[in-house]
């Protein structure tokens, strides 16, 4: 496999998990239905024009020249600057969103959310041995 095929097969992988990711991340907006459909308008065009380009390197071909100028240009822009970008962003926003979840729930056990269990409460099962106490208690 040369290595322009194997470049193509990375970025249809890519696009893939971008599109996954993209998803995800437009499905709770508001008019997520439009958003929704024109991610994937936007995704379908990317990865059918690759796919064509795929094909024709794999045949032998070069169906390529049959696209638009702008159209070829707008797919390897898109794969080469946009794609590493919004990936980028989309592993910050990540990331960002992990360590909010991260100090959230270290905020709680350091604000003591879970509450260690008071040896004279009564039903707390805890076994009190010290003689401070008088007498034993269960």
């Amino acid at each position: 496999m040369s290595f322009i095929v194997t470049l193509i097969v990375v970025m249809l992988v890519s696009d893939a998990l971008w599109w996954w990711l993209a998803d995800r991340a437009v499905w709770s907006l508001r008019r997520s239905r439009l958003w929704r459909a024109l991610l994937g308008t936007f995704m379908a065009a990317q990865v059918g024009c690759l796919g064509w380009m795929l094909l024709g390197r794999v045949s032998g071909d070069r169906p390529e020249q049959w696209l638009p100028r702008w159209l070829v240009a707008n797919v390897y822009i898109w794969h080469f600057v946009g794609l590493p970008l919004a990936a980028g962003t989309m592993g910050l926003w990540g990331l960002w969103r992990g360590a909010g979840l991260a100090e959230r729930w270290c905020g709680r056990l350091a604000t003591g959310a879970e509450k260690t269990p008071d040896p004279l409460e009564k039903g707390s099962g805890v076994l009190c041995l010290d003689p401070q106490f008088g007498r034993f208690r269960a």
